[in-house]
């Protein structure tokens, strides 16, 4: 049976920080519902040209402590945080078999 994941939302976010010290990009943490434990994060990523930022994208990560660098397993370039989550879900049902 599929895991159930869900995205809390991290208000702290990430890149660049704005004036109350928050970063301008998304970022939230992946809950396992049914455990009520962390398996990682999707995270909103915009490359900045020279002139502009380009649209965001999003990447997942199967991280359950949440470590700068310590990812399991990551993915890029999904158009939507929905999607990045999927990917992941993919990953880990991958993992139980």
């Amino acid at each position: 049976m599929p895991r159930e994941l869900r995205l809390d939302r991290d208000l702290r976010g990430t890149g660049p920080k704005n004036r109350e010290g928050a970063g301008r990009w998304a970022k939230w943490r992946v809950i396992d519902v049914d455990a009520g434990e962390t398996v990682g994060q999707v995270v909103e990523d915009r490359e900045f040209d020279g002139s502009f930022y380009r649209p965001s994208t999003y990447s997942a990560a199967h991280n359950p402590a949440l470590a700068d660098f310590g990812a399991l397993w990551r993915t890029d370039g999904h158009p939507t945080p929905a999607a990045a989550l999927e990917a992941l879900a993919d990953h880990l049902a991958r993992l139980s078999r």
